[in-house]
């Protein structure tokens, strides 16, 4: 099965795949991308009421158990190709923040995530 489908690094920046892989903690978020053009700039206003565009930050906000699995998938694929032996003690990671969200919250759950992988 896993020859009809697409690595899940791809389209990942390097720097983003070499901070996972040096364990730096990054957030999830940039891992998630918003196809959506119109998302992708804000109009700001600028000193003297000058007007003008700029890109704003394309990751969507990790706020629901849901995205931060689809984030941690991607940073899952990624650490593992240059540690393949931690597998197993990343699933049971996966398992206690599933856990923490389902008894006390999602946002919790997110919390703690950010917390432990900054220590």
């Amino acid at each position: 099965m896993s020859h009809l489908s697409k690595p899940l690094a791809l389209g990942v920046d390097v720097a983003i795949k070499s901070k996972i892989w040096t364990r730096e903690y990054l957030e999830l978020s940039c891992l998630i991308k918003n196809n959506n053009l119109m998302n992708k700039y804000v109009m700001t206003e600028g000193r003297e009421g000058v007007v003008f565009v700029k890109q704003k930050n394309t990751g969507d906000k990790i706020d629901t158990l849901a995205k931060w699995h689809v984030a941690f998938h991607m940073y899952i694929g990624i650490y593992c190709e240059r540690h393949p032996s931690e597998v197993v003690p990343i699933m049971k990671y996966v398992l206690t923040i599933e856990k923490l969200a389902n008894q006390a919250s999602d946002l919790a759950a997110i919390n703690y995530d950010k917390g432990f992988r900054q220590w």
